[in-house]
């Protein structure tokens, strides 16, 4: 098993995506940390993962370029992401 430590905006598809490649090791992740799929940790828990990997090359490619997938935005905090130049409107219609 790895450990990793959850960043804001993380949830356990995000971290099973990040450190496992895929969505299919979630409810593994999910599992071994007492979580439902759909739960939120907190800030900085502390989980464990597996250490198999649904897809290496995606789980290397983020370890490689230091990203982390956070996708658990309200819909207030995605509006600021428009408001203030990140997003332009009319990108997801």
């Amino acid at each position: 098993m790895n450990k990793v430590v959850t960043a804001e905006f993380q949830n356990i598809m995000d971290l099973s995506i990040q450190e496992c490649g895929g969505i299919a090791s979630i409810f593994d992740v999910a599992l071994l940390n007492g979580y439902g799929i759909s739960d939120d940790p907190e800030i900085g828990a502390k989980l464990q993962v597996p250490t198999l990997k649904a897809d290496v090359a995606i789980a290397m490619f983020l370890k490689k370029k230091g990203n982390s997938i956070a996708t658990n935005y309200t819909i207030d905090q995605w509006q600021s992401l428009f408001e203030n130049g990140l997003f332009q409107y009319g990108l997801f219609e």
